[in-house]
Order: C-alpha cells, then sequence, then structure tokens
C-alpha cells in the first residue's frame, strides 16, 4: 500500500479521538512521516474511551470501506482492548473484514475454545480469502480440531489451501476424503479407549498405569485437541498427582489447549508440600565409613589396654619387714 495511501487509512481513527493527537497526526501526514503518525495512533487508542469511540463509528458506518480502513488501523495499532475488539467482529458481513478480522486474531493470547469454534466454521465460508485466511489460522495455533472440517472443504477447494493445512496438521496426506474420514474415526475410537485406560487406572489409584497410558495417550500429537480434552479432564479434578502428570502431558503436547493454562504449574495444581522430616539423631549425622573407622579404633584401643593391664608385673606384698641376723645369739 502506498504511503500517502496508509496515512490515510490511518488518520480516520485518530480523528476519531480529536484534539491534538489528530492535529499532530495531520502535520506528520503532510511530510509522510508514517512512523509518527503510527506512533500517535498507538498512543490515542489507549486513551479513555477510545475502544467505545472506535466501536461507535464502525457501528454508525454504513461504507465497508471504511470500516475496513479502521478495523485495519486498530490491528496495526495493537491496543490492550485488540482481543475483544477483534473477537467482535468475526461475523462481519463484509468477507475483507472477515479475512482480516481472522489474520488479526493470530495477535491475540491466549487463543481461547471460544476463538477455535468460531475460526473451524470460517473454513466453510463461501469467500476464498476467508477460508484461506482461517486455515492459516489453524496451522498457526496448530488446531487439528479444524480437521473435520478442511476434510469437508476438501473437495470444493481447487487452490491446494485445504490440502496444505490438512497434511501439516496430520502428518500426513490420506488422499482422498473417503480416507480421511477413516483415519478420523480409527483416531477416535484410539483416544477412547486411551481415555478409558485412564479412567479405571484413575479410579483404582494405579499412578504407574496412569503414567504409562499417558505415555502412549501423547504419542498421539496429531490429535492435540481431542487428546488435550482428556487431559483437562484430570487437570481440572481433585487428586493432585494425577492432575500435574496430565499438565505435564499436555505442556509437552502443546498446542492451544496448553496455551490456555497458566505457565507456572504452581498456579495449576496444588501440590501438599511433604512433611517436615524428623531432627537427625547424633549418629544419622556421622557419615558411615567415619562410624566404621571410630568404631575400629575403639576397638583397638580397648584391645591394647587389656594386654597392658596382663604384662604388668605384679607389686610386691607389702608386710613386717625380716631381718637377716649375723652370728649366732
Amino acid at each position: 500500500m502506498p504511503m500517502t495511501r496508509l496515512i490515510r487509512s490511518l488518520l480516520p481513527s485518530l480523528i476519531l479521538l480529536g484534539g491534538a493527537l489528530a492535529l499532530q497526526a495531520a502535520e506528520a501526514s503532510v511530510d509522510h512521516r508514517l512512523v509518527k503518525v503510527q506512533d500517535l495512533l498507538t498512543k490515542g487508542m489507549e486513551l479513555p474511551g477510545a475502544e467505545a469511540d472506535v466501536k461507535e463509528q464502525l457501528r454508525k458506518s454504513t461504507d465497508p470501506a471504511l470500516r475496513l480502513e479502521i478495523i485495519s488501523a486498530v490491528v496495526r495499532a495493537r491496543p490492550s482492548w485488540l482481543g475483544t475488539f477483534i473477537r467482535a467482529q468475526v461475523a462481519d458481513t463484509d468477507p475483507r473484514i472477515r479475512a482480516t478480522v481472522v489474520d488479526a486474531m493470530l495477535q491475540v493470547r491466549p487463543v481461547t475454545a471460544e476463538d477455535l469454534v468460531r475460526v473451524r466454521a470460517l473454513i466453510a465460508d463461501p469467500d476464498l480469502a476467508v477460508m484461506q485466511a482461517a486455515c492459516r489460522f489453524a496451522v498457526r495455533v496448530q488446531d487439528d480440531g479444524a480437521i473435520p472440517h478442511l476434510v469437508d472443504r476438501l473437495e470444493e477447494d481447487s487452490t491446494g489451501t485445504v490440502r496444505k493445512a490438512l497434511t501439516t496438521l496430520a502428518g500426513v496426506d490420506m488422499g482422498s476424503v473417503d480416507a480421511w474420514r477413516g483415519r478420523l474415526q480409527d483416531q477416535a475410537r484410539r483416544i477412547s479407549g486411551l481415555a478409558e485406560e485412564l479412567q479405571s487406572a484413575a479410579s483404582q489409584g494405579k499412578t504407574e498405569a496412569f503414567r504409562e497410558t499417558l505415555s502412549r495417550l501423547v504419542l498421539l500429537h496429531h490429535e492435540r485437541v481431542e487428546v488435550g480434552k482428556v487431559l483437562m479432564t484430570y487437570i481440572r479434578g481433585r487428586d493432585p498427582v494425577l492432575a500435574k502428570l496430565a499438565r505435564a502431558a499436555l505442556d509437552s503436547l502443546g498446542g492451544p489447549l496448553a496455551e490456555t493454562l497458566p505457565p507456572p504449574m504452581a498456579k495449576v495444581v496444588a501440590i501438599a508440600p511433604p512433611p517436615p522430616p524428623p531432627p537427625p539423631s547424633f549418629w544419622s549425622q556421622w557419615d558411615p565409613l567415619a562410624v566404621a573407622v571410630v568404631a575400629v579404633i575403639t576397638g583397638i584401643v580397648g584391645m591394647m589396654g587389656w594386654f597392658l593391664l596382663r604384662a604388668k608385673p605384679a607389686e610386691p606384698v607389702s608386710g613386717p619387714a625380716v631381718s637377716k641376723r649375723s652370728g649366732s645369739s
């Protein structure tokens, strides 16, 4: 888009805010200082009442081109209320706006379950640009829950966009629609079976069996959304140990459901700290080797003392002294 046209597209949103910002933007636009205009736009969108003003202008406007310019300007400014604003425009009647909004939703984090549902529905949109934007979104956020919707659109797409999205998300190209649907059924049965194994291990308190089943479940990394739904049951459950294991599995799996949870594990699962250990005894603080050496030395000293006592000469018996007589009496 030429610079002059881009500046003109930014000005309507600034004019909504009025005052010095619009005047400064107009002055900057005369010199084509695009960076200055965009900076003013970003500041203006954070002013109190800016979101309400923009929404009111959209409501009043009947010109799709002007509405698209205002929405695009908000997307470029990326105000703090972008997520709320963008989500409200997903079902706009103008396909250009729907496509712009879907691409803009890639800037919004975290992705919510409602976001996934809204964008999946747009895979069936009759407008090619909207469908392509929905495919890009699914691939970028790793939404393999969109695969059934992509399969339904596969035969109608002559651009290759749907097949490319399917292959990227599933890691394989099954070819025909029937083959894709057969794969979906097989994967659903497999996930259901593993979910039953998890439930059985959890109900019987078999933590190791639960962990082993998890390790097989996360191998289905091209079914992140469906596997994630199974894991969320335990992440939100009452058992802190199972919740911790399920959260670790979901983190390793990735995908949109993992983004919906806070990153610090401590905030997700409250695990009671272990009880404090008993105070150590005197001997427990000694190294085992040191204790053995002391014992040996003590034994040697004792034996040497015993031998010394046995080798000591006997003391003379005390009694009256006997004098030796010389000669006869």
